[in-house]
């Protein structure tokens, strides 16, 4: 799309196979849908794009990039052995306007020319904005995130289980990452809002750090519908430090969390990768976690 909205279209994919594509050098990804200035947002809804049943192997730079998207639905995808991130929507494009369902993406690694000189986070799925769905999807074995998510938000927490809350094959599902989850502040005010985050319908295993992680946040929390094992740490609820922050709630509802399990007994079970942000200065242990370090000490797996 074109910055003046003069031009912008749309793409519809199915049943592509897409093998080492992308620019490792100038690290571009794949595919990248890219509206600029009046063509993003809201002026695609009559044209939304898809990208359906497609297969991304060995993708350079990442797989997909949105910037600016008013409507895409991404559905049914494979990502194998994806360099930085499967699915990366930027912040510029629209809220409640991206459909990510049914897609598994398989060992997401850091780029090679990342640098290490500080913390530069990336996820199999990486959401900036809040989108309309996300359910049945898989992360495995990424070396960051699996999904890093701007959460929906709601008037209130309160309340039991609802009609929108997935089960079974819906649940999104981050195995063997180093975190599972990471929820993005939920309300764009610099302070604390009285606005509810909602993460439902999530399945967090043998995760390095954490199974569901968020920082900075400035929203009450609700979480429900979790199932949470062999992590680190199960969850990591971390709000904005100031007195108001007091007043914020946590609601939990149908939440499982257990240690180790007999889906921890194997050999590479064993082997601890856990934090990495310890190290002496200029250390990349300091950015990257590959090292065998705890909050609790070195001694503790879990």
């Amino acid at each position: 799309g074109s910055a003046d909205g003069e031009w912008g279209g749309s793409a519809h994919l199915r049943g592509v196979e897409v093998w080492r594509g992308g620019k490792f050098d100038e690290q571009l990804p794949s595919l990248h849908f890219n509206f600029l200035g009046a063509s993003a947002g809201a002026a695609q809804a009559a044209r939304p794009s898809a990208v359906v049943a497609c297969a991304f192997g060995e993708s350079q730079a990442g797989a997909i990039t949105a910037d600016g998207v008013g409507a895409l639905r991404v559905e049914g995808n494979v990502f194998h052995r994806t360099y930085r991130t499967a699915l990366w929507v930027g912040s510029g494009s629209s809220h409640s306007a991206v459909e990510v369902v049914g897609n598994t993406a398989v060992e997401t690694l850091r780029h090679p020319r990342a640098s290490t000189a500080w913390v530069d986070p990336f996820a199999a799925f990486l959401l900036e904005v809040r989108p309309a769905a996300l359910r049945g999807n898989v992360a495995a074995g990424s070396t960051d995130s699996g999904f890093v998510v701007r959460p929906q938000t709601t008037d209130t927490c309160a309340g039991g289980a609802d009609a929108s809350d997935p089960a079974g094959e819906a649940l999104n599902e981050a195995v063997g990452c180093l975190t599972g989850f990471f929820l993005l502040k939920a309300c764009a005010a610099a302070g604390p809002c009285s606005a509810c985050l909602r993460l439902s319908g999530a399945l967090a295993w043998k995760n390095a750090h954490a199974g569901v992680l968020t920082a900075d946040q400035n929203a009450h929390a609700r979480l429900s519908h979790l199932a949470l094992a062999d992590n680190h740490i199960g969850v990591s609820l971390n709000f904005l430090g100031d007195q108001e922050v007091m007043s914020h709630r946590v609601f939990y509802h149908n939440l499982t969390i257990l240690g180790s399990t007999d889906a921890s007994t194997c050999a590479a079970s064993n082997e601890c990768r856990a934090i990495g942000q310890f190290g002496g200065a200029g250390s990349a242990a300091q950015a990257v976690g590959a090292t065998c370090n705890s909050v609790l000490g070195a001694g503790v797996r879990r």
